[in-house]
């Protein structure tokens, strides 16, 4: 039934977008050119609105006034690792999946998605509201039959009760039409022409799809709203009828029949007829209303045509996106069944997210700048030889050739306005050098400063074979790497420099330990996960040290000096070294001098760098306060103590050290020359015997700490506050 739901969800949202337009055409309308236009026009995009809430099928077209795509919620999101939805419109998408990414990802271990828990529930929700609805009203249906159950027939199809105060017209097979009993002979003339009126366009069959309408989609405010405001406007629609009928000169009869049956009030929840409801804009709507000549008719009736279709019709979506999560820079996936693909129309026959844990929670880095990672990636065509991609970084095309996928063209950000029209009048593979040139596409390789768009894993997967290939198609050799089931490389990058790119990645090759009777493992398992830090530049690869390690208490230790990269690791490629906590590394940016730091028990938390120095709290028994504070140069050449802190260090900055206090929750600033004087900057609620820092940085005067919980050793708190100026 989820499958149902989102296809609900998909009708909602489209149909609702549909009914705004029509609101927004409505009141402008009527606010320019009150009278001009015969209500009959807005009745009939009210019967194109409710086709939209009812019909499961979506139709495409390039004339499509919605802003919205067809399903933007798409079915496979049950599957999806980070759930999104992809309606088109940018400002939706990007808190929305935010929101999703944060709040419902998928464990790699569950068999069970939380979004397919969560689709469960409103489904029950939806069935139950739906049969609630539907029991209310037919409840009412009942009493109203009961009521009648004494009217009179006076002719073929008509009929008089004094248990009514209003006329309508009741059935569906064979419609009939009730009146109050006592109508003066005028009025019984404008109330039964009007309700024929209803009988012979049918209206009650509208009105029936209208209900369907409301009780399939009760959850959507605009449903509620576009039903009554079709009520309205087919009343009125009515009235004009009567009016062209019985001709011009009956508008103040007709007008003071209506406040006459208004006196009477009505009996049903939809404004039938002569009912009370809405009087006064129908007797104004009378009152305004002109007879059309033939040519305003036939403009009106093809400007219905049109917006009839643009408002039946949706937007073609893009196949796939892809949405980045965390706050960092590095990579995402895309991944994609390995085929030849349709570049007019390609659809996915599976969705496939392999298990590995940090690719999927990384955002992609779109500029140059670490700091300001793009949001999505939306993938325009894939197959087995061939990706194109874009974002706010700009359009990427890479190819296979020679067994190596390289980068064919690139568009920039400023050309991205002409993106349609360059898809579909450009052909990627064969088009003139020329034409490729005025059109935004720009050679690889050729001067231009490309979008630093770094660690990009491309991967596709044979569902025959369990073999998954996989190419970081920036800063490599572009060549495919095969790997059995999802047991995936996984790669970071970090920063650039000298140009060199620095990157850490899962090992391509096993240590001597790490053999199983003499074979390399299929897959890495340990308590702390080995990784290899690597630098590339023009297609070489230089791998700096295979001992890299860290934990999440560790995972942001890493520092980068003038000279040094500081960073955990083990001291030794021995199998004891990886059960232990990590040691704190040295190494120059070219490999050498790779130096160990003697910490006891290697414990350097609240580890940071200041003017030349690293700082950071030393080891205690059993974690026990005050606890010692640290400087050392960066080659640990130098350790100096600076004193003791009831608390717990987190970070050193501008010769200033800040720490959360322990007698009181607080952030305490101190000078590194004299640490027992105390400034309290801020009061928080982290416990420092429960909470600890394990990294921390300052922008712009903001001060931003990550507190992870030690009792789980998992949950992750972002702690923020403006600092004030020193004294």
């Amino acid at each position: 039934m989820t499958e149902v739901m989102i296809k609900v969800l998909n009708m909602s949202v489209t149909a609702g977008c549909a009914a705004l337009l029509v609101i927004a055409l409505r009141l402008i309308a009527g606010r320019l050119i009150s009278g001009r236009i015969p209500k009959l026009f807005f009745y009939g995009l009210w019967l194109v609105v409710i086709f939209k809430f009812l019909c499961p099928i979506v139709f495409y077209s390039d004339f499509s006034l919605l802003p919205v795509y067809g399903e933007p919620l798409s079915q496979d999101i049950i599957y999806e690792a980070l759930p999104s939805i992809h309606t088109g419109v940018v400002w939706v998408d990007r808190p929305v999946n935010q929101i999703l990414g944060a709040s419902m990802p998928a464990e790699p271990a569950s068999s069970i998605n939380p979004i397919q828990i969560f689709l469960v529930l409103i489904t029950i929700i939806w069935q139950a509201g739906m049969l609630i609805y539907f029991i209310y009203h037919m409840a009412g249906y009942i009493r109203l039959k009961y009521r009648l159950g004494t009217s009179v027939k006076v002719e073929d199809g008509v009929y008089e009760s004094d248990q009514i105060g209003g006329a309508f017209l009741l059935g569906l097979i064979r419609p009939v039409i009730y009146l109050p009993a006592g109508l003066k002979e005028e009025e019984r003339t404008f109330i039964l022409t009007h309700e024929q009126v209803h009988k012979q366009r049918k209206d009650y069959i509208v009105k029936l799809l209208g209900f369907f309408m409301v009780m399939i989609h009760w959850f959507n405010p605009l449903a509620h709203i576009s039903f009554r405001l079709m009520c309205q406007d087919m009343e009125m629609s009515c009235d004009e009828e009567v009016i062209r009928r019985l001709g011009e000169g009956e508008k103040g009869s007709y007008s003071m029949a209506l406040l006459h049956a208004a006196e009477g009030g009505h009996t049903t929840s939809c404004p039938l007829a002569f009912g009370e409801s809405h009087t006064k804009s129908r007797i104004k709507n009378i009152l305004n209303y002109r007879k059309p000549g033939f040519w305003f008719v036939l403009i009106l009736g093809i400007a219905l045509i049109g917006a009839a279709v643009g408002l039946i019709t949706n937007r073609k979506g893009e196949d796939i996106t892809i949405i980045g999560g965390a706050d960092g820079p590095t990579a995402i996936f895309v991944a994609s069944k390995a085929g030849e693909g349709n570049r007019d129309q390609w659809t996915p026959d599976v969705h496939w997210t392999p298990d590995i844990k940090w690719l999927t929670d990384q955002a992609v880095s779109g500029t140059a700048s670490v700091n300001q990672p793009s949001e999505s990636i939306t993938l325009d065509y894939v197959s087995s030889n061939e990706v194109i991609f874009h974002g706010d970084f700009g359009l990427f095309n890479f190819m296979l050739t020679d067994g190596r996928w390289k980068q064919q063209y690139y568009i920039k950000p400023e050309e991205m306005g002409r993106l349609p029209e360059i898809l579909r009048s450009v052909s990627l593979e064969t088009g003139d050098e020329q034409q490729k040139q005025n059109t935004g596409f720009l050679q690889a390789g050729n001067g231009e400063e490309v979008c630093t768009l770094l660690d990009l894993s491309y991967i596709t997967y044979n569902t025959v074979t369990d073999e998954t290939s996989q190419v970081f198609l920036f800063e490599s050799d572009g060549r495919a790497k095969l790997h059995k089931g999802n047991s995936l490389s996984e790669r970071h990058y970090m920063f650039e420099k000298d140009g060199f790119s620095y990157f850490y990645r899962t090992p391509e090759t096993a240590l001597e330990f790490e053999l199983v009777d003499g074979k390399e493992p299929e897959s890495y398992q340990f308590p702390y996960d080995r990784l290899e830090l690597i630098r590339y530049s023009q297609g070489q690869e230089q791998v700096l040290d295979r001992l890299m390690f860290f934990s999440l208490a560790d995972s942001w230790n890493i520092i980068y000096t003038e000279d040094k990269i500081i960073y955990p690791a083990a001291a030794e490629a021995e199998l004891a070294e990886f059960k232990g906590n990590p040691n704190l590394i040295s190494m120059n940016y070219d490999g050498t001098d790779r130096r160990t730091a003697d910490l006891p028990y290697n414990v350097y938390r609240g580890l940071s760098y200041d003017n030349g120095w690293l700082y950071y709290e030393g080891w205690t028994n059993d974690n026990a306060f005050p606890r010692p504070v640290y400087r050392m140069r960066t080659d640990f050449t130098e350790v100096e103590k600076l004193g003791d802190i009831d608390g717990s260090l987190i970070i050193a900055d501008d010769d200033m050290l800040y720490y959360a206090a322990r007698e009181k929750p607080a952030l305490v600033r101190c000078s590194r020359e004299d640490i027992k004087h105390k400034e309290y900057i801020d009061k928080f609620v982290f416990d420092v015997e429960q909470y600890c820092s394990v990294g921390a940085e300052i922008h712009d005067g903001v001060l931003i700490v990550r507190f992870l919980d030690m009792s789980d050793w998992k949950t992750m708190t972002i702690y923020q506050v403006q600092l004030p100026k020193k004294k």
